[in-house]
C-alpha cells in the first residue's frame, strides 16, 4: 500500500519472547532469536523469481497453495547465519527471517494461512 505521498509502505512485525526495546539493530535482534515478518503489496516477487535470482542457495517449499523460497542468508556481523523465507500470495509479498531452524519459518508461514 502507499501513503499519501505515494511512497510504498511495508507492514513489518517483529517477535521476540523477551524483547527489550531500545537500541537493538536488526542484526542483534536476529542474533538473539528474533523473527521478522514483513508484508508488502505484491510486485510479482514470488518464489520462482527468488530462486532464479539467488540460485542454488534457495530451496522451494510449499506454503498453502503457493511456493516459498527458503534462503540461507549471508552471515551477520557476529557470524550468525539467518534464514529468509520469501513468498507471494498474489496480493502480498511476504518475508519471514530469523536465525532459527528453517522448519520454524516454514511452519510460521503456513500458520498465517491456516483456517
Amino acid at each position: 500500500m502507499a501513503d499519501a505521498s505515494g511512497t510504498t509502505v511495508t507492514d513489518v512485525r517483529a517477535y521476540y519472547a523477551s524483547f527489550a526495546p531500545g537500541g537493538l539493530t536488526i542484526d542483534e535482534f536476529l542474533s538473539k532469536g528474533g523473527i521478522v515478518l514483513s508484508f508488502s503489496k505484491s510486485v510479482g516477487r514470488d518464489a520462482n523469481v527468488v530462486v532464479a535470482t539467488i540460485g542454488k542457495r534457495a530451496t522451494l517449499v510449499g506454503v498453502e497453495s503457493f511456493n516459498a523460497a527458503l534462503v540461507h542468508a549471508d552471515p551477520l556481523e557476529d557470524g550468525t547465519r539467518p534464514y529468509r523465507l520469501y513468498w507471494s500470495d498474489g496480493q502480498r509479498d511476504g518475508l519471514l527471517m530469523g536465525a532459527v531452524s528453517p522448519s520454524v519459518l516454514v511452519d510460521q508461514a503456513r500458520a498465517l494461512y491456516c483456517s
